[in-house]
C-alpha cells in the first residue's frame, strides 16, 4: 500500500491534498491517512473498502488504475 501511495505522489496529475479511508489488507483492514509527504497506515477494527481523495484537477482514471486490485 505504501508503494501505491508513493507512486500516486509521482504519477497522478493534479493537486492531491488528502486521502483517507479503510481498505482490506492481506491480514485484515487498514486505516489509511495521507497528506503530501506523509503516509500513515494503521490496523483498523472497522471493516471497509473505500478511499476518499481530496484535491484539485485529479485524473480519476489514473487513480482507479493505480489502486485496482491485482
Amino acid at each position: 500500500m505504501k508503494t501505491r501511495l508513493s507512486n500516486m505522489e509521482e504519477d497522478v496529475k493534479g493537486t492531491l491534498l488528502r486521502v483517507k479511508g479503510i481498505v482490506k489488507g492481506t491480514n485484515g483492514y487498514l486505516n489509511l491517512q495521507y497528506v503530501p509527504g506523509e503516509i500513515k497506515i494503521t490496523d483498523s477494527t472497522a471493516s471497509g473498502d473505500m478511499l476518499c481523495f481530496i484535491g484539485k484537477n485529479i485524473n480519476r482514471m489514473e487513480l482507479m488504475k493505480l489502486f485496482a486490485r491485482k
